[in-house]
């Protein structure tokens, strides 16, 4: 019996193939879970005075969606140092291509998500 294939979008400053691959481990005998990484430190997606040019992200976004029946967003709310805004920023821009799509916020500084998000 084939595995349903599973596509998520993951948009973070540090890498998370820890996680992606005990998410994989977790379901390998249900699913084949495919990952998109936007990593918002990416020289492609930094402006000239290497901070997030939030245009080029949402390019990434688009480009790593395209044409992909992606099922999941994982999205980082704190993008780091050299992103100006939070993650709720691309998870807007995401909303706007795909309206339906199930997106999951996380971070270590949920005092700081919880006084933003409301």
């Amino acid at each position: 019996m084939a595995k349903n294939t599973k596509i998520i979008l993951v948009i973070d400053d540090e890498p998370q193939k820890p996680t992606e691959d005990d998410i994989q481990s977790a379901l390998k005998t249900e699913l084949d879970i495919r990952f998109i990484n936007i990593d918002v430190t990416n020289p492609d997606i930094l402006n000239e005075d290497l901070n997030v040019d939030e245009e080029k992200l949402n390019m990434a976004i688009k480009n790593g969606i395209a044409e992909k029946s992606v099922d999941l967003v994982l999205a980082d709310y704190d993008l780091g140092n050299s992103c100006p805004f939070s993650g709720l920023k691309p998870i807007a821009y995401i909303r706007k291509l795909r309206q339906h799509l199930p997106i999951f916020l996380y971070s270590a500084v949920q005092k700081d998500v919880i006084q933003e998000a409301i």
